[in-house]
């Protein structure tokens, strides 16, 4: 592109614009110049689709409660069935105050691993309430996997549509 001599800094045919009026004072298309050259030879890398799924497994066992070892059991199944990988560990969902163990966003479906802490009865109360919230507010999809219980076919019966 040739360089227009009455651009001293910015025009309306290169950063100028009615939106950014208010910012006109600062734009200068100079200033950026070098770094768009160093950024021109730049090298993306990306990894073959199998590294980025154990990528992804990696990420999501290092956010599992280091207190619950079924998370990480559940977890491990999921990824040596070659089950869709969660997209998330312990993501605090505000609008029903819950943070299930896993979570599927194009489901939506939220998967939570209940350990023998959740035999006591307060908890049980608890955890209806947070999980119906869940439900109700947001439209997740909930699947309680519990110690006690054969939980695999559980996972295989809801996770091979995925």
């Amino acid at each position: 592109m040739e360089e227009k001599e009455s651009c001293a800094q910015a025009c309306y045919e290169c950063l100028l614009s009615y939106g950014n009026q208010i910012d006109h004072a600062y734009l200068n298309r100079h200033v950026i110049k070098t770094w768009l050259e160093e950024l021109k030879g730049s090298v993306i890398e990306r990894h073959n689709s199998s590294g980025d799924r154990h990528w992804q497994y990696e990420q999501l066992k290092a956010q599992t409660d280091p207190n619950s070892p079924l998370e990480r059991q559940v977890l491990d199944y999921i990824y040596e069935k070659g089950y869709k990988l969660p997209d998330s560990a312990q993501k605090f969902i505000a609008a029903a105050n819950c943070k299930p163990d896993f979570v599927y966003n194009s489901e939506p479906l939220a998967i939570f691993c209940d350990g023998s802490v959740h035999d006591h009865p307060e908890k049980q109360k608890q955890d209806k309430i947070v999980r119906d919230d869940l439900i109700y507010i947001t439209n997740y999809s909930v699947l309680v996997l519990r110690y006690d219980e054969h939980w695999q076919s559980k996972l295989d019966k809801r996770l091979s549509g995925l």
